[in-house]
C-alpha cells in the first residue's frame, strides 16, 4: 500500500515548507495544479501562467 503523504510529486509548501500537509486544491484557469497547504492554510501552484484576456502566455514561473 502506499502512503500518500510520501507522494513524490507532490510539492513542497513555499511558505512554510511543509511536505506532508500538502492536498491537492482544484485547477486554476490555467488548468495548473492548484495545492493548499493544511499547515498554513495557504493556496500555492507548482508552476504559475500567466495569460491575457486573448488566452495568450505572457510569461511562465
Amino acid at each position: 500500500m502506499t502512503n500518500r503523504s510520501h507522494d513524490k510529486r507532490k510539492p513542497g509548501c513555499p511558505f512554510c515548507a511543509e511536505k506532508a500537509r500538502v492536498r491537492k486544491h482544484g485547477f486554476a484557469r490555467s488548468n495548473i495544479q492548484r495545492y493548499r497547504c493544511t499547515g498554513c492554510e495557504k493556496t500555492f501552484q507548482a508552476k504559475y501562467i500567466y495569460q491575457t484576456g486573448t488566452d495568450r502566455t505572457i510569461a511562465t514561473c
